[in-house]
């Protein structure tokens, strides 16, 4: 018995190297799962971004408003949701007091600190110190002072 080999892609059929229709079915059924599960992938992964989206906007809100403890509350919940990494929270958590500081707010409270210190599991604070609202009326006042008596 001679075999018969496809002459043309047309012609391509897997019964001519097995013969009979379960491979056929198998690779379809195969093929059609990994679509699948490729589209679910898809799927959670525009999902993911799009709540990094909600929630990076959220953040760069409260950070504009000059909202430091909102902010660190912001980092602490992306984390627990796994929105972001560790890495990524700690980095974040660096820039966030000089970032309000320079929007009009005050320093990031103790109580912030600490969930921020508990959530990511470290022992240290990665906020930097930053100034209280206080500090940083004076600091502009006095500066304003020493300006105008530098300038005569």
């Amino acid at each position: 018995m001679s075999q018969t080999y496809p002459t043309n892609y047309l012609d391509f059929n897997f019964n001519y190297y097995t013969g009979d229709d379960s491979f056929t079915s198998n690779i379809f059924s195969l093929t059609n799962g990994l679509i699948d599960d490729v589209e679910t992938q898809f799927g959670e992964i525009d999902a993911k971004s799009q709540k990094f989206t909600e929630w990076y906007q959220k953040y760069q809100s409260d950070l504009a408003r000059g909202d430091g403890n909102a902010a660190v509350d912001d980092i602490v919940q992306a984390y627990k949701d796994g929105i972001i990494t560790k890495d990524q929270a700690l980095m974040l958590a660096g820039e966030v007091q000089q970032q309000a500081n320079a929007n009009g707010g005050g320093r990031i409270n103790d109580g912030e600190r600490s969930k921020l210190k508990e959530a990511l599991g470290i022992d240290y604070d990665p906020i930097a110190p930053g100034k209280t609202r206080g500090q940083m009326f004076f600091e502009g006042l006095f500066g304003g002072i020493a300006d105008f008596f530098s300038s005569l």
